[in-house]
This record gives C-alpha cells, structure tokens and sequence, in this order.
C-alpha cells in the first residue's frame, strides 16, 4: 500500500512540477530576453489578417531560446519515456521533434507549448496562419543536423568518410549560422524562416478591432433599436 501511494505521490509530483518548472525557466528567459531582445529586434506591420495594420514586434533570438528549451524537454522527457518502454527506437526523437513542432505550428495557436508560454506565433509573410506542409518544410529545416547526422551514421556505420564528411560538415556550418542570423536580419528570421517564408513574431497584448468590423457592429445595434421588441 506505501509503494502504490508512493508511486502516485511521484506521478503527481511529476504532473504538477514539470509544467512547472518548465514555465519558471520561460519566464526567467523571457525576462532576461525581455532586455537583450530590445537591442535587435525589429517592428513589422500587415497590412491585412488579423494582426493587419497594427506594429507587430518580432520574436528575437532570446525569446525563441526560451520556447526552444522548454518544447526540447518536453520532447525530451516524451521520446525517453517512449525510447523506455520500446515504443519507438532510440533515434526517433528528431522525428518526433519534427512532427511536433509541425502538428502545433501549423494549428490554429500557430505555435508549440513553449511558443505559447513566451507569447510567439509562427506566421507567413502576410502574418497569417501557415499551412501544415509550410510548417513541415520549416521544421525539416531546422532539424535538418540530426537527421542528416543520423543519416550519415546509417550509411557509414558510425564512420564519416569520403562525402558524407564533407555534408555533415556543411550541415554543421548550416546549424551553426541558421540561429544567429536573427540577430543579423531585417524580419529577424533564421534561414529556415527565410527559405520557408515564415515569420515568428510576438503576439500582441490588445487587438484592436478593424473599422470593418466595428461598422458592422454598429449597423447590427442600429438594427436591434429600430426593430421593436
């Protein structure tokens, strides 16, 4: 009977603790983020959707570093727990990466759990909701060192010769660079941002309502008046 309470008590501690500590962490770097992003982030401005004519501020490099954290423990934690019980094999966790920030990004939040809790979204160029194969393209992208690190295992057997280096290599080069050009562009976006045209940006607090809308909701009111009850 203690070891059932035990296992339940720590079951619990785990439910309640990871989500946690995982946010503690987000808002620790947002925080942090919330002075150093203010030396290289950069505003846009739609002109159409939702967030159309309102400044939007971008996502810099230290906010997405939080986001990023908290989804790769949350993925992490996931793909040890399913590597464990022999669900999937070990190397299955980029796939796995790929396929979650694919399955969130391309919903209607248009961000992961750690996008959500740092206040970013993924948008296309006219800041609207990305289609699920752009977001597969991004994410291949941005995973793109694993997979080919665990390609290049498989076809050398743990062994990097002739070619295969020289790729590997590249894609080292390629990962290396493809976060630090945040700092360095205009919309703030790493390469596969910019070859798979999206955007991150941070989703604003207040969202003022378009004239449009606010006709139609002042000619409905009119309406309700002249119609007698």
């Amino acid at each position: 009977m203690n070891d059932v309470l035990m296992v339940i008590l720590v079951l619990l501690g785990f439910i309640v603790g990871v989500p946690l500590f995982l946010f503690l962490v987000a808002k620790f770097i947002s925080m942090i983020g919330d002075g150093l992003n203010s030396f290289n982030v950069h505003t846009i401005t739609f002109e159409t959707g939702k967030y159309g004519g309102i400044d939007i501020q971008q996502g810099g490099f230290w906010h997405r570093f939080g986001a990023y954290m908290v989804d790769n423990m949350i993925i992490g934690v996931a793909a040890r727990i399913l590597v464990n019980i022999r669900v999937v094999p070990p190397l299955a966790g980029t796939v796995m990466a790929v396929l979650y920030y694919t399955a969130f990004e391309g919903s209607s939040k248009q961000a992961t759990p750690g996008k959500m809790i740092m206040k970013l979204q993924v948008t296309d160029l006219q800041g609207k909701k990305v289609s699920y194969i752009r977001a597969f393209v991004r994410n291949l992208l941005k995973h793109l060192i694993p997979l080919i690190a665990i390609l290049a295992g498989i076809l050398t057997q743990g062994g990097l010769d002739g070619g295969i280096k020289y790729i590997y290599l590249l894609m080292v080069v390629f990962g290396v660079l493809d976060p630090l050009f945040i700092f360095w562009t205009e919309k703030n976006q790493a390469i596969h941002d910019m070859i798979a045209g999206c955007l991150v940006i941070r989703v604003p607090k207040t969202v003022p309502q378009k004239q449009e809308q606010l006709e139609v909701e002042i000619g409905a009111a009119d309406v309700q008046e002249v119609v007698p009850g």
